[in-house]
């Protein structure tokens, strides 16, 4: 049976007809073509500025969140619409697909907080819909909604285990830090006392795993006082010398 492992907001983007015809007219070019222009000259930013900074608590709903086992869902996308034009749960090879009603422009005018919360409400309002419907145990769900809440929609954990040095003499760890604008990940050197001696911040990435990910490769000490961070494909490295 499938696991449910992700949940995902998508903003749903209606061309102005009138633009297009004008983008047609102006550079003699198809209907498919003028959408194309319209779209990357006045959505392609704001989706992806409306993705990347959902993603925060998106990601920390998703680290609380059980293991759950469905009979034909991995993913949950919840589209965001100014108009719900068909009620549906739509199943596409296990991405579940669902309306529910908000213009994602009204996002961009809340503080970094309302973000916080309003992305977890329109997460809840999709999920609250297919579990009804699905006749899902509520429980897993709520629990990891109380648990992003009760941390204070915070989303910050130590990635993999501490890594002691060749003369035993510290530890690294890398922390990560994943907030609305940016994903920050700083390098942890700590003493046998396990008391911190260094805290370098190495790297501030896109807030969105299909970016940072890339960069969480390996924790190694390449001398006996210098730490490096080395992404996936092993061709880049950041260090941090005691």
């Amino acid at each position: 049976m499938p696991i449910l492992r992700d949940f995902r907001i998508s903003p749903e983007y209606i061309s102005d007809e009138s633009v297009v015809e004008k983008i047609m007219l102006e550079n003699k070019c198809t209907y498919e073509e003028a959408t194309n222009i319209e779209y990357e000259k006045n959505a392609k930013e704001w989706i992806s500025l409306f993705c990347n900074q959902t993603r925060h608590v998106l990601s920390l709903y998703r680290r609380f969140f059980q293991r759950y086992k469905t009979e034909d869902c991995k993913i949950i996308v919840i589209h965001c619409v100014k108009q719900i034009t068909d009620t549906r749960i739509l199943n596409c090879d296990g991405i579940y697909e669902i309306q529910i009603q908000y213009d994602y422009n009204e996002f961009f005018k809340l503080t970094e907080n309302d973000k916080k919360k309003k992305t977890l409400s329109l997460l809840k309002m999709g999920l609250d819909k297919i579990i009804e419907e699905k006749q899902w145990d509520r429980n897993p769900f709520d629990e990891a909604y109380n648990k992003v809440v009760d941390a204070g929609y915070v989303n910050e954990w130590y990635w993999k285990k501490a890594l002691r040095s060749p003369t035993k003499e510290y530890t690294a760890a890398v922390f990560c830090e994943h907030k609305i604008d940016f994903f920050d990940i700083t390098i942890i050197v700590m003493n046998k006392k396990k008391e911190e001696i260094k805290r370098t911040k190495v790297l501030s990435l896109t807030p969105h795993e299909l970016v940072f990910d890339f960069y969480l490769g390996q924790l190694k000490w390449v001398f006996d006082d210098t730490v490096a961070l080395i992404n996936c494909l092993e061709d880049e490295q950041w260090e941090v010398k005691i």
